[in-house]
């Protein structure tokens, strides 16, 4: 039996309950059916720098709130000048393709944690990076644990924890599970008190998963995860005269007009963990042909232990990145997420599949490179 974390900066099998308003405007008509895999815990946390919901920190204010006394910063500025691994790979000047750093550019800027958890939580190893940030108040603030970020228990200020939270994902009907914000979003709801998950634990709340993605980012693609409770759906989607709009398929209409780049309105300070006891089959297989599998795609410092040892590493500020975890083979794929190109102009981003990345061809193409980096991953 092996033990997978994943923490970012995601049996028994139930929907999660919806409490929406009688008189919605026919919003919660719109809420899919989602699991809550018994097996699987997720843990949500809303971090703030100067007031709890706010986003950005409006400025320079890098040691406000969550942020004061650390070096792993919340930081909208996205500047060198606060340590380069708390600034966007993209940005002219972070030179992460030399020999000497950890990352590729406008991917993941790898080597922010130890390899191995400490304590359950990651530990910062930058005791290499000869810069060090004008506030830093001691060398041992780089390999500090990130237990006040993701351990529950803690105690943290500027931060509320959300435990155990439900209904995020969908069975996928092949033995799997499956969140993709492009095309679901979803709305975290604060549960009452007493509430009870599937795996007979306190819940502090679920997801209301809607039909329609939602969120715009520039050249980013449609479809992103803001889930703490003040981005809610009635933020987010078109409404009018009292009713929400659905297009041609009888889906929610997106808002045009709630951007992300740029937006201090959308929080974009939060956490997550997903935690979940699994068995690995017999030769990595879940059948004859089908090798079992983990992948993920999504942005900015996520990191995923299995047994406690660090398999896929993709830290930092970065475009969409995945990673693909062949459990047949044991090699660990990662790379920018293929952009495809939409005949209405539009445009989505999608993992490469497992048989894909086995053979290097891409079905869709699209521009997006991959690698394999498992032997710079520790065994």
């Amino acid at each position: 039996m092996a033990f997978l974390l994943i923490l970012c900066m995601a049996a028994g099998m139930t929907p999660p309950v919806s409490f929406a308003a009688e008189n919605d405007g026919g919003l919660s008509e719109h809420v899919i059916d989602t699991v809550s895999p018994s097996h699987v815990t997720f843990n949500l946390f809303d971090y703030w720098a100067n007031e709890k919901g706010s986003s950005y920190n409006n400025g320079w204010g890098i040691q406000k709130g969550i942020n004061v006394g650390h070096i792993l910063l919340f930081n909208g500025n996205q500047s060198y000048a606060v340590g380069p691994w708390n600034s966007w790979t993209g940005k002219p000047g972070h030179d992460i393709n030399g020999d000497d750093k950890p990352g590729v550019a406008y991917g993941e800027y790898r080597g922010i944690v130890k390899n191995t958890l400490s304590g359950g939580y990651p530990t910062l190893d930058l005791q290499d990076e000869s810069y060090s940030p004008p506030f830093m108040t001691g060398s041992g603030q780089k390999e500090e644990s990130l237990a006040y970020l993701f351990d529950t228990n803690a105690y943290t200020p500027y931060r509320t924890v959300y435990e155990n939270v439900q209904g995020l994902v969908k069975y996928n009907g092949e033995g799997g599970y499956v969140y993709n914000s492009h095309e679901n979003y979803a709305a975290f709801q604060e549960a009452t008190s007493g509430t009870v998950g599937t795996n007979g634990e306190a819940s502090d709340g679920y997801f209301d998963v809607y039909d329609s993605w939602a969120l715009t980012s520039g050249g980013s693609p449609s479809g992103q995860f803001f889930p703490p409770p003040f981005d809610g759906a009635g933020e987010v989607f078109k409404k009018t005269n009292g009713a929400y709009e659905v297009d041609d398929e009888g889906l929610l209409v997106p808002k045009t007009d709630v951007k992300l780049a740029g937006n201090t309105t959308l929080n974009h300070y939060f956490g997550m963990t997903m935690e979940t006891l699994f068995l690995q089959p017999e030769d990595g297989k879940i059948d004859a042909d089908t090798p079992m599998s983990f992948s993920f795609s999504g942005d900015d410092d996520v990191w995923i232990f299995i047994d406690d040892v660090l398999v896929s590493d993709l830290g930092g500020i970065h475009d969409e990145c995945f990673t693909v975890i062949d459990f047949e083979s044991g090699m660990v794929y990662t790379g920018l997420t293929p952009t495809i190109r939409n005949s209405d102009g539009s445009f989505t981003e999608d993992i490469p599949t497992l048989e894909e990345l086995k053979t290097g061809t891409p079905e869709q193409g699209g521009g997006g490179t991959w690698y394999n980096r498992s032997s710079k991953q520790p065994a």
